[in-house]
């Protein structure tokens, strides 16, 4: 049963990335049993990198269809961070005799799957400078991709062995409202350590890269690693 679904997004010029975040939670089980997977796991995929050359025609109608001009952007990657959460639930209270229904439930077990597929837009005769320039976006991402499995637990550790309670005409929709406030907090925790780091440490990983541009020993990958390494730190400060 599909509770909830979570989605934002946004393109980002000046050669940056088209942005995404998606977390749905389901529930596969009502019991008082966590077993023996533990109450959390968190199944990540391989990150799926895709890198596509285009051709002059192909990328002014890539533009179009973006919404960009050839002015805006001359490559750009696309990231997109997939959380599909799934509960195990106990119900440690039911009211469905008074014409309205209540109910609420407890958390019991937490089930990840996390994915990130990324895409590269580059012009077909790509400079180097520019194809070394989205391969630090990448890296932006694949960085914070892999911090995920700390980020999930954050969020579990959220919702785990808490109550939650539901109101509505019946009872699934009793049970729908209180699996929408268990979304709304993963899907806040998840977000912030994912598509809102990225989008804040790639705007930093740009500011860096006009900060030394011409300094060779400043390399897009260092600089990549720095604006993630500072961003993280700043605990999601919105960078100006």
């Amino acid at each position: 049963m599909k509770a909830g679904l979570f989605a934002a997004s946004r393109v980002a010029l000046l050669r940056l990335s088209a942005l995404s975040f998606v977390c749905s939670i389901a529930l596969f089980g009502c019991s008082g049993s966590t077993g023996d997977g533990g109450a959390v796991t968190v199944d990540k995929a391989v990150p799926a990198l895709e890198v596509k050359h285009w051709s002059p025609k192909d990328f002014e109608a890539l533009h179009k269809r973006q919404g960009l001009s050839a002015m805006d952007v001359e490559a750009y990657t696309e990231w997109f961070y997939s959380c599909h959460v799934d509960l195990d639930t106990e119900d440690v209270f039911q009211d469905d005799t008074s014409g309205a229904s209540s109910l609420a439930i407890k958390v019991k077990r937490v089930k990840f799957k996390l994915a990130m597929p990324i895409t590269v837009n580059l012009p077909a005769k790509v400079p180097a400078a520019l194809k070394e320039h989205e391969d630090g976006h990448v890296l932006v991402c694949m960085l914070i991709y892999g911090n995920l499995d700390k980020v999930a637990l954050g969020a579990a550790n959220q919702v785990l062995g808490k109550t939650f309670n539901g109101m509505g005409k019946d009872l699934p929709e009793a049970r729908n409202m209180a699996i929408r406030q268990i979304n709304q907090i993963i899907s806040q925790s998840f977000q912030e350590g994912s598509s809102t780091l990225a989008d804040q440490a790639s705007q930093k990983y740009d500011h860096l890269c006009e900060q030394y541009e011409g300094e060779p020993k400043m390399t897009r990958e260092s600089l990549a690693r720095s604006a993630v390494s500072e961003v993280q730190n700043n605990s999601f400060k919105v960078i100006q």
